[in-house]
């Protein structure tokens, strides 16, 4: 399809979203944080986000790097030796 200069035009059309495999467990995550009396708020700022950047991360719209996992156990006083953090970051399924 051309524009009226002739200029190609491209159509992206409707193509479907392909979802990642979620490694993330957020009801785990979710449970941990409410355990320890974490607001989720506090949890963001700490892992250096904002509140929405969070959510967006937790329903698996966006994925955690490295650096917001590490700033979350130093945070929480975790290490990834804990089997309840490799449940929350590094889960095989998720139900």
């Amino acid at each position: 399809m051309s524009d009226i200069n002739g200029t190609m035009m491209l159509h992206k059309g409707n193509k479907k979203k392909r979802r990642r495999k979620q490694m993330f467990n957020d009801t785990a995550f979710c449970d941990y944080c409410r355990h320890r009396g974490f607001k989720l708020c506090a949890v963001a700022k700490a892992m250096g986000m904002e509140a929405s950047t969070l959510y967006r991360k937790r329903k698996g719209n966006l994925e955690f790097t490295i650096n917001e996992i590490q700033k979350f156990f130093h945070f929480s006083g975790e290490t990834i030796e804990n089997p309840e953090m490799v449940r929350i970051f590094f889960a095989s399924s998720v139900a």
